[in-house]
């Protein structure tokens, strides 16, 4: 059986990014990157290690969370320094 990345992935970390993410974007109203930094210390926190470990772990939590969980985003949550995330993977 073949493994792609997504298998390799730690899914536990995806999990966590995405969930202090979305509190800290969602109920606290902090910027796009705000939210994204404040996801990065937690997860450093959580797992131990630096933000270089957990990379592509973070990188498809966002990924994730921009285009298929696109429905967790109004129109009003999406400003326009958060557009540069959306653009940058819907191109990769």
């Amino acid at each position: 059986m073949k493994l792609t990345m997504e298998h390799k992935l730690n899914r536990k970390v995806i999990e966590n990014f995405q969930r202090s993410f979305k509190c800290s974007r969602f109920e606290v109203r902090k910027s796009f990157e705000e939210a994204r930094i404040g996801a990065i210390e937690a997860i450093c926190a959580l797992h131990g290690g630096s933000m270089h470990d957990y990379h592509n772990e973070m990188n498809h939590a966002l990924r994730d969370l921009c285009i298929n969980q696109r429905h967790l985003w109004k129109d009003e949550d999406i400003r326009p320094e958060d557009n540069r995330w959306f653009q940058f993977f819907e191109r990769t």
